[in-house]
């Protein structure tokens, strides 16, 4: 007998919720196949591991508690998550930060030194020497006697 069952065939039967005929049919079924031996022998040991756990009484705030985590953990694993952005604008806006810092500590010991560098081209250009107009009379005239 080549007669294929579905999962949900063999799971009704090993619960035994087909009717009678049905259960005879896929019993023979079964008897026959070396295949569906194996599959039920596997759903009995699977039934035995079960059913020595305690199970637990339904709570609707478990389940509600288990989405909420579910649904928590996956928005977390997005790219726009504040976690992930503070991790990777925080080193960056420190970095530009520093780099301004240096920038303006820069320019204003320039700006110092260009005028400092103006002030001095003007002092140069603008010395009065010594006795260069002679408009110095009385030291001229010293000048003059030695």
């Amino acid at each position: 007998m080549k007669t294929q069952l579905s999962n949900n065939t063999l799971l009704k039967f090993f619960n035994k919720e087909l009717s009678a005929q049905e259960m005879t049919r896929v019993g023979s079924i079964i008897n026959n196949s070396d295949n569906y031996k194996r599959i039920v022998n596997e759903l009995k040991v699977t039934y035995s591991l079960t059913n020595e756990k305690e199970k637990l009484e339904d709570n609707p705030y478990l389940y509600m508690e288990i989405i909420n985590e579910i649904t928590e953990n996956k928005s977390q694993n997005s790219i726009y998550n504040p976690y992930f952005i503070k991790r990777l604008f925080q080193p960056i806006i420190a970095i530009s930060l520093i780099l301004t810092t240096l920038y303006t500590g820069y320019s204003i010991g320039n700006i110092n030194n260009k005028t400092n560098n103006e002030l001095t081209a003007f002092s140069n250009k603008s010395e009065i020497y010594f006795n260069d107009l002679q408009l110095e009379t009385f030291e001229t005239i010293l000048l003059i006697k030695e």
